[in-house]
């Protein structure tokens, strides 16, 4: 496998900066979006812009923890692409006759403090262990979108504004993956040089960490108080979406084909532990989790 050219994958992440501003907005919406899917396309983009807000902050954690200073530029560009990405999802929202104000009370609430806690893990030891151990697992998160959550929106209207916005996510979300698996390759280079004591060390592994582990339980028990009726509405509009199988196979494609890009991502015990969770999860809905 040809290793991750970061150089040049910084090089083009600054050559291919777009802007909301590129596109006319005031063009016509497509006639095959009747009100039903206006409706859900319009919350879809909603949540996803709020998920991308929360995915900036992430790759801003990931920017400030790397031992690269190629990758910790390229990842603060991603944290600028994701903000990007939601500043069009709220536009295409925006088009359909739907605001971030429309979307329930709790989820809206949900967002703004999940937001504010992963700002402020960027300055305390506990987002450097969060980065550690978590690193090598973003990529599901990006296969979701990729796989399933996008090309169902597409695929509900042929619209051609929407089509030239999904294009501009598309090539930023290339790069972005091209990355994730430099994370996994990166994380496993780490741990042989401290086989001793890995960089994805166990809980307990870190003395500096103890009490703020240790709250962890407690402080996700208080999170779920505000996360779990926040995102049920989402998940009621996920459920309202056309899904076809095709997106779930697709997406453990991707998963299974992971080792010919990060060759050493089954050495990896972050990445290897939650593929194996969810090939177990998805085996109902593709043959493709069982390989």
């Amino acid at each position: 496998m040809k290793k991750t050219d970061v150089k040049n994958i910084l090089k083009l992440a600054k050559r291919s900066t777009w802007s909301v501003d590129d596109f006319e907005w005031d063009e016509p919406l497509s006639k095959d979006l009747d009100k039903r899917s206006k409706e859900l396309l319009g919350m879809a983009f909603l949540y996803i812009s709020g998920i991308e807000r929360l995915g900036a902050s992430v790759f801003r954690i990931h920017s400030k923890n790397v031992n690269d200073e190629d990758a910790a530029e390229l990842f603060e560009l991603f944290a600028q692409d994701e903000e990007r990405h939601a500043d069009a999802e709220l536009a295409m929202a925006k088009r359909l006759g739907y605001e971030w104000k429309d979307l329930p009370w709790t989820a809206r609430r949900s967002f703004k403090l999940l937001q504010k806690d992963l700002e402020s893990l960027l300055e305390k030891e506990i987002g450097r262990w969060i980065h550690n151990v978590n690193c090598s697992s973003i990529m599901f998160f990006e296969f979701g979108l990729d796989s399933v959550v996008l090309p169902v929106l597409k695929d509900m209207t042929n619209d051609k504004l929407q089509k030239k916005v999904w294009a501009k996510i598309d090539k930023d979300e290339s790069r972005h993956l091209a990355m994730d698996y430099w994370l996994i390759e990166n994380r496993y280079e780490r741990n042989q040089e401290r086989k001793e004591n890995p960089v994805e060390g166990s809980l307990m592994s870190d003395i500096r960490l103890v009490g703020q582990k240790a709250l962890l339980p407690a402080f996700i028990a208080a999170r779920m108080v505000y996360l779990v009726p926040g995102f049920l509405p989402f998940v009621r509009v996920g459920m309202k979406l056309p899904m076809r199988r095709e997106y779930f196979e697709n997406y453990m494609k991707k998963v299974n084909q992971v080792p010919k890009s990060a060759p050493h991502a089954m050495e990896v015990k972050s990445y290897r532990v939650r593929a194996s969770l969810i090939k177990r999860f998805l085996g109902r809905y593709s043959e493709e989790a069982v390989a």
